[in-house]
């Protein structure tokens, strides 16, 4: 969310915040602080952020405009999207009791959704035993650096090992080594307690649908040649535009689940999950601003890859009516 300026009182900040949610421009007012009891107004979409500036500086100029008592307006359109929201959760509820995870690759049905928890504890527990991203140092009598447990394995895990680094090897060299698991590996280390968090709900949430549509069997394919995938084309992809083998975490993968989503109702058009239009747009927004570099810390070359793997993927899973015959 970005914040696009304040208004001096809850009841004008609440008033222009139904106003933008009337335009479809999702927005809230939150209180500055307890010395300065202004109101901030935060906007979601950031593609509409600019619009929502203009549109609070015609408040600015006029706020006593009619145009802007729009609470029955907004009220409609939240109205309308919890509606839509209850059907779509209601379809992949129907969806799972018929246990559609049962396939080709031997899923599981119902509402059990095993591989989605345990990709999830696989990150958290790698988190914990590699510091989230900051591994301790141990310091000798001699004032030398020993290599901690959170150290090794955290050199362990990314896709060149730090002495290869230090060498300046090319970034392959691990991999040659024979140390293969590296391919992989990067995208369940995570920098920090606040990125791994951020992964960990985009693949609950994108994850567990996928695994009750379509059974664990494909969500683990997935989640393992999509992590490959963009681990690979991060490390092809131009360092002036933050590639590299350095990167870590499970953004990837996530963008893979994300591109599947995106375009799987294309090839099958009775699909019974689609994603909302704000949230698409805040997906590929943030790509975008990352390869832009608006966003300058972004692995962008994994993003790219993991996008691009998911939509392969949407290509490649079976539809239902292949899978369980005709409903």
């Amino acid at each position: 969310m970005r914040r696009i300026g304040f208004i001096e009182n809850s009841q004008d900040a609440t008033r222009f915040c139904d106003y933008l949610i009337s335009q479809r421009i999702h927005a809230q007012a939150e209180k500055d602080d307890a010395a300065n009891p202004r109101y901030g107004i935060w906007v979601r979409e950031e593609q509409r952020v600019e619009e929502a500036k203009s549109l609070l500086d015609q408040f600015y100029a006029n706020p006593l405009d009619t145009r802007f008592d729009a609470s029955k307006e907004a009220n409609a359109v939240r109205k309308a999207e919890a509606e839509e929201n209850a059907r779509r959760l209601k379809n992949i509820a129907k969806v799972s009791h018929r246990s559609v995870g049962t396939g080709a690759v031997g899923g599981v049905g119902g509402g059990r959704i095993p591989v989605t928890i345990a990709s999830i504890a696989v990150c958290i527990l790698i988190g914990f035993f590699t510091g989230f991203g900051n591994p301790s140092v141990r310091v000798d009598r001699l004032g030398r650096q020993v290599p901690t447990m959170e150290m090794r394995v955290y050199d362990a895990l990314t896709f060149m090992s730090f002495q290869n680094r230090m060498q300046r090897e090319e970034p392959f060299s691990s991999i040659r080594e024979g140390e293969v698991w590296r391919v992989f590996t990067p995208a369940i280390l995570h920098g920090s307690m606040g990125h791994l968090a951020m992964n960990m709900m985009g693949l609950f949430f994108l994850g567990s649908v996928i695994e009750r549509l379509h059974g664990g069997g494909w969500l683990l394919a997935m989640l393992i040649s999509i992590a490959v995938f963009s681990n690979l084309v991060q490390v092809f992809w131009p360092e002036v535009n933050n590639g590299g083998p350095n990167a870590v975490g499970s953004s990837g993968a996530t963008y893979g689940l994300f591109g599947f989503f995106m375009i799987r109702p294309h090839f099958q058009p009775m699909y019974p999950v689609s994603l909302p239009p704000m949230f698409l747009l805040l997906g590929l927004g943030f790509l975008v601003m990352g390869v832009l570099m608006v966003i300058p810390t972004m692995a962008n070359g994994a993003h790219v890859g993991g996008l691009a793997g998911g939509m392969i993927f949407a290509a490649m899973i079976p539809t239902g009516e292949s899978r369980r015959g005709r409903t």
